[in-house]
């Protein structure tokens, strides 16, 4: 198993001001697998990730994204680092999600069920944007062909 990647801790503070946040859903797509979608300027960017180790699935339906400008939502195998978190001094921060990219981004929300247990996370990640539903079927910016 891959060893976690190292990111510089951002003091948020840090972070520059202008950053733009979108909001969205995460939701659990297989064991280790999450994917975030949020819809910004009509096209819907999708951030797949995957953890390097065994997480609990969880789901959260209000996320939010935090990024620069939309050339930060493009990419492949992208680090991230976050946690859940679940401080008992600060219970408004309770079952909070966290995932820091390398690029910047930042990922966040609070999971729809409870896990009542802090844990660090980590992987990597690739971005791929829809810019068409016909029926069923999507296409993917990063696929060639429909859905293939």
């Amino acid at each position: 198993m891959p060893e976690p990647v190292t990111l510089t801790e951002t003091d948020p503070s840090a972070l520059p001001s202008d950053l733009k946040t979108a909001t969205g859903q995460i939701h659990s797509t297989g064991p280790n697998a999450e994917t975030a979608s949020f819809t910004i300027n009509g096209r819907t960017h999708i951030f797949d990730l995957h953890f390097n180790r065994p997480i609990p699935r969880f789901d959260i339906s209000n996320a939010t994204l935090k990024y620069r400008s939309e050339d930060d939502l493009k990419g492949r195998n992208i680090a991230f680092n976050g946690s859940v978190i679940n401080p008992e001094d600060e219970p408004w921060q309770k079952d909070k999600f966290e995932a820091n990219l390398a690029n910047g981004s930042v990922l966040e929300g609070k999971l729809d069920k409870a896990w009542n247990q802090a844990r660090t996370v980590y992987g990597v990640g690739n971005w791929s944007e829809n810019v068409s539903d016909v029926g069923d079927v999507e296409m993917h910016e990063s696929e060639s062909e429909w859905g293939v």
